[in-house]
């Protein structure tokens, strides 16, 4: 066994999943696109209320102004300046969040909350590993992603219960 190539090997699986962890909002995007599309009240409610998500984020973290942890590293290369600079509330943890609860209320579908649980996971841990937010941070983030997604997917099932097709 040639202990530097394993080490090289282990430090590459876990870049892996810090990439994971960074591009998790795309990812659970796409799977909670995914899971929607064959119903249009509750995709286009998803996709409308994530522009919401992101507004809403921008707005704290103006209003806030929280940087980010002092020592910060990026993954990418990646600036954070303007409104980016801001660390509170985390943008990843919100989306993420806001994915993984609103597809969860649509489907019921533990599977899916597994996999997105797994990502947002992931994306906590990058985010908190390469100091670009605070626990407090990433828990403000997630806590607000789980609340636009709670009221996301009520005012959905209300239009689909009434049937209010589009």
């Amino acid at each position: 066994m040639n202990y530097n190539r394993d080490n090289i090997l282990i430090n590459k699986g876990i870049w892996v999943l810090d990439i994971i962890g960074f591009t998790g909002p795309f990812i659970c995007l796409y799977i909670t696109v995914n899971e929607t599309l064959e119903s249009p009240i509750y995709v286009t409610t998803y996709t409308s209320f994530l522009f919401f998500n992101s507004a809403v984020n921008r707005i704290l973290k103006l209003s806030i102004r929280q940087l980010r942890p002092s020592g910060s590293k990026t993954i990418m290369g990646e600036p954070y300046n303007g409104v980016q600079k801001y660390g509170m509330p985390s943008a990843h943890s919100q989306s993420v969040f806001y994915s993984l609860l609103y597809l969860y209320l649509y489907s019921n579908n533990v599977n899916t909350l597994i996999l997105q649980l797994t990502i947002a996971v992931l994306t906590l841990n990058q985010r908190w590993k390469y100091k670009q937010h605070t626990i407090s941070q990433l828990s403000v983030g997630a806590s607000c992603g789980i609340l636009i997604a709670a009221i996301a997917n009520s005012l959905a099932n209300n239009w689909s219960n009434d049937k209010h097709y589009w």
